[in-house]
């Protein structure tokens, strides 16, 4: 019998985006962030830049400076977006507006 590996918060994170999980704002500084099992749950950035989840894996390792796989993706989220605006930035096509889609694989621009 094989042992299952065990992912990283980080590791989980990109399963999430990659199956179209994305963080939607809710107010200035806090998101709600679909979990694997289907549940919600909210994720607020503090004025340290620390990041602080209601999910319960949060909750047992937030005294351990560790971070859970909704603020992982939000950090994920925006990272991707940083680079997808640099990309596109200086593109004479942003003159207008468009939509930018977050495909599994692929960026989609209509």
């Amino acid at each position: 019998m094989a042992t299952k590996e065990k992912l990283t918060r980080a590791q989980k994170a990109k399963q999430l985006f990659e199956a179209g999980v994305r963080p939607v704002q809710i107010a200035s500084h806090a998101w709600e962030v679909a979990g694997s099992n289907g549940r919600a749950y909210q994720v607020q950035e503090l004025a340290d830049g620390t990041f602080q989840c209601t999910c319960p894996d949060a909750l047992y390792r937030s005294h351990q400076g560790e971070m859970c796989k909704h603020a992982e993706l939000l950090l994920l989220v925006r990272e991707f977006e940083r680079i997808v605006i640099a990309e596109y930035a200086d593109a004479p096509m942003m003159d207008v507006k468009h939509d930018i889609h977050l495909k599994r694989d692929r960026i989609v621009v209509f």
